[in-house]
């Protein structure tokens, strides 16, 4: 049977390569605290952004910097080692396989794609991998639907 592992402390071994799905569209202090926290885990950490017409269609509203943007903005964070975009067709986690890591970060609030996730390895349709569930950073300031709020009622 397949569960979640979890990585106890920072001194436990690390993984050669992880990986951090999020859309990250306008990076603040709750997304650089996760993705500090993601790199404590591994050597290499890639991160992977989805598509744009991939976040229209799961958040039900496009994002407000394009794929590029979003990319750039992580890239000079300085913190993954690289920046992927995501599959072209969602579920398929065709970069799952391409990157092969030894751990897939997530954030504390993506619980469908890590259920999905979790269902895919069970079925064998992708490889076993350790999963992460990373600490929230004060969700109830940082979370861009309650900046992105908060930046509208200023407008």
């Amino acid at each position: 049977m397949v569960t979640q592992k979890k990585i106890k402390n920072k001194k436990a071994k690390k993984a050669q390569k992880a990986i951090f799905f999020g859309t990250f569209d306008g990076i603040h202090e709750g997304h650089l605290r996760a993705l500090r926290e993601a790199r404590c885990y591994a050597e290499r950490l890639f991160v992977v952004i989805p598509q744009d017409f991939v976040v229209r269609r799961l958040k039900g509203h496009p994002p407000e910097r394009n794929a590029h943007a979003r990319a750039r903005a992580l890239r000079r964070t300085s913190i993954p080692h690289a920046v992927y975009l995501g599959d072209k067709e969602i579920g398929s986690y065709e970069i799952i396989r391409r990157i092969d890591p030894d751990l897939i970060c997530f954030g504390y609030d993506q619980k469908d794609l890590r259920s999905d996730i979790l269902k895919k390895m069970k079925e064998r349709v992708l490889p076993l991998v350790s999963l992460k569930v990373l600490r929230p950073h004060l969700p109830k300031e940082f979370h861009t639907s309650i900046l992105r709020k908060g930046d509208s009622k200023r407008k």
